[in-house]
């Protein structure tokens, strides 16, 4: 410790000049510190009549005594003394009190007795762990109900938290506590930088809108302040105005009562998750109905419909220009032609427009409005089973001389010849595969032949009474079959002599 020396000074405590320190010659470039000086036993004396005060604040300041001077003694200077080194270690890295000169044990400042005390960091506020303790569950209870963020001081009319005191400690209530802190820490991170809250043993504030607590009040850039449970609540009324305005995002909707139209995501992240995911949603059934999409403004709200004169995603022009409709209609009109479209085997090709003379059963679209499957519940079975049946149409094993449409009413269906029973590839039905053969009772017009049909590679006809397959491999048109029926092998009809 070097000495300042008789800097035209007295020492504040014994008026003695030799030996002295000069305050202002400790201080370093950033500190500021007063002229007045001490001796190394009244700097001493001085500093340890402080210490028990700085130990209660948990900061260690020693000012300077001399009347009229309120500055801090320079620290380095304080910290020759080994009872303030040892204070200023314990500050540092400790939570308990250290002790000071002659003390044997400390006692707590709040109930007096002799135990060892422990420092709250966030305040400097000491006490025995009994205090600390001391209504633990009461305390959690009003935690909850006054939406505070953290145990009080029990210090009164200090509101920092003491969770990181109490920790160190062994209680039931430890755990549930340290829940619940853990939980409000993470709730204040989702309320971003905008959330306002007083200290964390404080009670929250009130909501101006519902008049509840909250942890802390998110404010709008405007000045407007609501709960993040009203927030969101906002954010939910402007997802419901967006969907069913079909707007990617809520352009020139108000975001709060105030009527501020200004950007809430800064204010509520939340809500950035919350409408991506709908802009996302939006942007596929966009992709999806491109090819016969009329193009929008996707900044505002969707185009109106004019069929239903409702607000739809996009309008769709599958043929002309000015015939237009959203995808509802269009799958509206599909829907009122599934029956006559399975009649005919056929996708719906008339316009929705009367006078439209366009044939749109191959223009793709039918398969795009599938999507809007609540208005159009029949058109994918319809598209399906379609797609079923020209698969079955193309198959090399079985030529369109064997396949024979399904009976049943309404399916789209069909089967192959070759065995006694046919059944239908979509519906299952099955039926004999002789019905429709020509018999005798049918009637053939002048010079109209039965085909021959391929089976296992031979061709080959019925035989009209029996129905068994006969091969003729020569002769004339004159057949006997073993059932012993005669008939023309061209027509079928039976034979009558003479021909």
């Amino acid at each position: 410790m070097g000495a300042g020396g008789s800097v035209g000074g007295k020492c504040v405590g014994c008026q003695g000049t030799e030996d002295l320190h000069v305050f202002e010659t400790h201080a370093g470039r950033l500190h500021t510190a007063c002229s007045h000086a001490a001796c190394g036993p009244c700097l001493r004396q001085l500093v340890l009549s402080q210490l028990p005060k700085s130990r209660e604040r948990w900061q260690l300041e020693i000012l300077c005594p001399e009347s009229g001077c309120r500055k801090r003694i320079p620290q380095r200077l304080v910290l020759t003394v080994k009872e303030a080194d040892d204070l200023a270690k314990a500050i540092d890295t400790d939570g308990l009190w250290p002790s000071l000169g002659d003390e044997v044990s400390q006692r707590c400042p709040l109930c007096g007795k002799a135990a060892p005390v422990h420092v709250n960091r966030a305040c400097g506020h000491a006490a025995c762990e009994s205090c600390w303790l001391d209504g633990l569950e009461e305390k959690l209870r009003w935690c909850r109900e006054n939406a505070a963020m953290d145990i009080p001081c029990p210090h009164p009319g200090c509101h920092e938290g003491c969770f990181d005191v109490l920790r160190h400690f062994e209680s039931p209530f430890l755990e549930e506590l340290e829940l619940y802190v853990r939980e409000a820490k993470v709730q204040l991170i989702e309320f971003s930088s905008w959330a306002v809250h007083g200290p964390p043993g404080a009670p929250g504030p009130v909501c101006p809108v519902c008049g509840c607590q909250s942890m802390a009040l998110l404010h709008c850039p405007c000045g407007y302040a609501a709960c993040s449970s009203c927030w969101n609540g906002f954010v939910q009324q402007q997802l419901v105005w967006c969907q069913e305005n079909f707007a990617l995002g809520p352009v020139g909707c108000p975001r709060h009562p105030g009527g501020c139209t200004q950007d809430v995501f800064p204010v509520l992240p939340s809500a950035i998750t919350i409408f991506a995911e709908h802009r996302d949603h939006l942007k596929k059934e966009l992709r999806r109905l491109e090819a016969v999409a009329v193009p929008r403004d996707l900044t505002g709200p969707g185009p109106t419909c004019p069929i239903c004169a409702e607000a739809s995603l996009c309008l769709l022009r599958p043929c002309c220009v000015e015939h237009v409709a959203c995808e509802v209609c269009w799958a509206n009109w599909a829907e009122e032609q599934i029956d006559m479209c399975r009649l005919g085997r056929h996708l719906p090709a008339r316009c929705l427009w009367p006078s439209c003379a366009a044939d749109l059963a191959e223009s793709g679209m039918w398969r795009r409005v599938k999507g809007a499957s609540a208005e159009a519940p029949r058109l994918p079975s319809l598209l399906a089973d379609l797609d079923r049946r020209q698969r079955l149409q193309r198959s090399y094993l079985y030529p369109p001389a064997v396949q024979v449409d399904c009976p049943q009413p309404g399916c789209v269906g069909l089967g192959y010849l070759g065995f006694d029973m046919v059944m239908c590839f979509i519906c299952e039905h099955q039926w004999d595969a002789t019905e429709g053969i020509l018999g005798e009772e049918t009637e053939l017009p002048d010079g109209e032949e039965v085909a021959e049909v391929s089976v296992a590679g031979v061709r080959v006809k019925r035989c009209p009474s029996c129905h068994e397959y006969i091969e003729k491999n020569g002769g004339c048109d004159h057949m006997t079959c073993r059932c012993r029926h005669e008939f023309s092998w061209a027509t079928l009809k039976p034979w009558k002599p003479g021909r």
